[in-house]
């Protein structure tokens, strides 16, 4: 496992952002915009939620192009970054390497 990401990761990140690097993953705090209290308000009511989990991401056309342009996530490093709710990690199914 990679261990060594801060100097990696440090010059990346604007010198006015806290990152927390105690953790085995960075930790920053999410500011409350009205877009992601809307994105809370959303994904907190189960039919609507639903609704989306069964409309989004989830064709196999739609999981064949994926693995067809990355392969396979199996046993790979994959790093989720405001990616929402994780509808293309939980279509492809895949499990990645921690």
């Amino acid at each position: 496992m990679y261990t060594n990401y801060r100097s990696i990761l440090q010059p990346l990140i604007a010198s006015n952002q806290d990152v927390n690097f105690s953790h085995a993953i960075p930790v920053h705090p999410i500011s409350k915009t009205p877009e992601i209290e809307a994105n809370s308000f959303y994904f907190s009511h189960p039919e609507w939620v639903k609704t989306y989990f069964e409309a989004c991401h989830r064709g196999a056309h739609f999981r064949e192009r994926w693995l067809a342009a990355t392969g396979t996530w199996d046993d790979k490093i994959v790093v989720d970054v405001g990616c929402g709710p994780g509808n293309l990690f939980a279509n492809l199914g895949a499990h990645p390497s921690y």
